[in-house]
């Protein structure tokens, strides 16, 4: 039978719809990239920025317009002063596929932190892929390697690093996991012993200060006050804990974000939360209050010998408003 021009496109259509399918796929991607970064820049300038500060991680940063954006907010009103944040955050990454992109010239991390890096950091965040610490062996051993990396490339720009330590899922992982991550509490307290491992023993092998922003701890905090049967006082009562959770069980909510922010913001700056007016995610007046007091109590509560010091290897203490800062 002749081949017609009928023909042809038939035969050609699944050709052409596979190649019209990776060239969205790619031009996707690379927008996911280009927004990751865009949305994450608080401040168009770093020009005359008091502070600089970098979010290397994934979907637990970028969540809800992103955490920089309400912890600039939150610095802001602290120091009276500009902050300027960036975010790399692709979906799903680990800490070893970041520092893959910190080495390629091709990817924009290698612009912000890596050897074609142009400019200085205060800070940068690290969070790692939310379940990778907690996982032992392998796994674990591939995120000290990378963040090791990490870390070292984190002191040639002259910037402090900081973990972001993450909280469990809110039942847990029982369908990639169920033996080590049968339900929240035992996902989030390895998550908890991991990232404080992790922190504790590149200190002691790199001879490198670390702060340690323990977000996870704030939903733990939540966790017990409601199995201790304080539910009438918090802000949504037995449902306050579900709510710092995305439909999803996993990324945060706006309250999760904010919870998550405040966190990061009393380890940086060693000053309480408590009484801050910032509220970028327009959250109600007593979610507010109450979520800065469980990030002030998390982040500067004594621990003992549970915890070794959120600040590890660094002085401790509120910074000051600008004008009265002195290095």
């Amino acid at each position: 039978m002749p081949t017609t021009w009928t023909t042809k496109i038939l035969i050609c259509a699944p050709v052409v719809l596979a190649l019209v399918f990776l060239l969205r796929s790619h031009l996707m991607a690379r927008k996911a990239e280009y927004w990751t970064l865009a949305e994450g820049t608080e401040n168009a300038s770093d020009k005359g920025a008091a502070i600089r500060i970098l979010f290397v991680g994934n979907s637990f940063i970028h969540y809800n317009g992103g955490a920089e954006k309400v912890v600039t907010k939150l610095l802001e009103e602290h120091l009276g002063a500009k902050v300027y944040t960036r975010r790399y955050a692709p979906g799903g990454y680990t800490w070893s596929q970041h520092l893959t992109d910190a080495k390629d010239p091709s990817k924009s991390l290698y612009k912000l932190l890596g050897k074609g890096a142009t400019k200085s950091w205060d800070y940068i965040i690290f969070q790692e892929q939310s379940q990778a610490p907690a996982l032992g062996g392998k796994e674990t051993l591939l995120s000290y390697q990378a963040l090791s990396g990490l870390v070292q490339l984190a002191k040639g720009r002259n910037a402090h690093p900081v973990l972001l330590m993450t909280w469990g899922y809110l039942n847990g992982d029982k369908q990639e996991h169920p033996t080590i991550f049968p339900d929240y509490h035992a996902m989030q307290e390895r998550l908890a012993n991991g990232y404080l491992s992790l922190a504790t023993r590149l200190q002691q092998d790199l001879n490198i200060s670390f702060l340690i922003a323990p977000a996870g701890l704030g939903w733990q905090h939540i966790h017990k006050l409601l199995h201790r049967g304080d539910a009438a006082d918090l802000p949504a009562g037995k449902e306050t804990f579900f709510a710092l959770y995305a439909k999803d069980g996993i990324h945060p909510s706006p309250f999760g974000t904010y919870l998550e922010a405040c966190v990061i913001a009393d380890a940086i700056t060693g000053c309480k939360a408590s009484g801050l007016t910032a509220n970028p995610l327009e959250l109600d007046g007593n979610w507010l209050a109450f979520l800065q007091g469980v990030a002030d109590e998390v982040v500067f509560q004594d621990r003992g010998s549970a915890y070794p010091p959120f600040h590890l290897g660094r002085e401790t203490g509120c910074l000051k408003k600008v004008g009265d800062m002195t290095g």
